[in-house]
């Protein structure tokens, strides 16, 4: 799919922090001695295969901590457990952690923060074009 002509509204100062949050991520990575430009190809395998290990398994992480098995029966005493602000706070985490994860695959293959509001916000719109059309 190439990129499409569509206009790409500007990122708003809120929307920034997408661009932040991928420079910090960036600058944790290199902090750790990844330098994504001089990767070879077989040490961008390798690191894109533990990162999806990591998101997964932080994803395994995160549904672990709902009700989400439709063959059990959970006791109201446990389904208030996953409604406390405590088990909230940490599933939020959970799902933070995941993008840490998420932003190192995008910047592996070359994608910051602006790039992927672009690339997201064209995106989006052919979603919304595809389901006009009946999609």
């Amino acid at each position: 799919m190439q990129l499409l002509n569509n206009p790409v509204p500007e990122l708003t100062d809120g929307q920034q922090s997408l661009v932040k949050m991928f420079e910090m991520q960036k600058s944790l990575q290199q902090r750790l001695g990844y330098d994504f430009d001089n990767l070879t190809m077989e040490q961008r395998v390798a690191y894109l295969k533990e990162n999806w290990i990591a998101l997964s398994d932080e994803f395994s992480e995160t549904i672990e901590r709902l009700p989400w098995k439709p063959w059990k029966k959970y006791t109201p005493e446990a389904k208030q457990d996953w409604t406390s602000e405590e088990q909230k706070v940490e599933t939020q985490f959970e799902v933070v952690d995941m993008f840490h994860f998420l932003i190192n695959m995008a910047l592996l293959v070359g994608i910051d923060g602006q790039k992927l509001w672009e690339m997201y916000a064209q995106k989006n719109s052919e979603n919304f074009a595809r389901q006009d059309r009946g999609y």
